[in-house]
């Protein structure tokens, strides 16, 4: 490749775009944009919202903190569709197979539907 100058190589330079970026794997690929709002707790949850000034309160409406934990593990409001929170020792394993089970998405899905919903009302009024 030649001598260093100091700057970064862009794909502009001839060089194959293989070379600096090698074929991805789906071993890592996250399409469930729900999962993704669970996992990076960004999305329509109070306490999201209320960072950028969108909720006067980061509380949901049971009167806890209203992140996305919160709605899938402890919300009385999203209790139907709760999962059992995995211990700290477990909870990289947990997430990692998070991606694999389909019954566990349906529920993050329906419980964030139920931060989303809660979110709206917080909103309006």
């Amino acid at each position: 490749m030649g001598k260093s100058s100091g700057m970064a190589l862009s794909l502009n330079q001839n060089i194959e775009s293989e070379v600096l970026l090698p074929a991805s794997t789906k071993k890592f690929l996250i399409t469930n944009k729900f999962l993704i709002y669970f996992l990076t707790n960004h999305g329509s949850f109070p306490c999201y919202l209320h960072r950028f000034k969108k909720l006067g309160s980061p509380l949901c409406a049971c009167g806890l903190v209203g992140d996305a934990d919160h709605y899938v593990f402890r919300c009385p409001l999203a209790a139907e569709f709760h999962l059992k929170e995995p211990s700290d020792e477990h909870r990289k394993g947990w997430f990692k197979n998070l991606k694999y089970d389909g019954q566990a998405q349906s529920k993050l899905i329906q419980a964030y539907k139920i931060s989303s919903g809660i979110c709206d009302r917080l909103t309006q009024g």
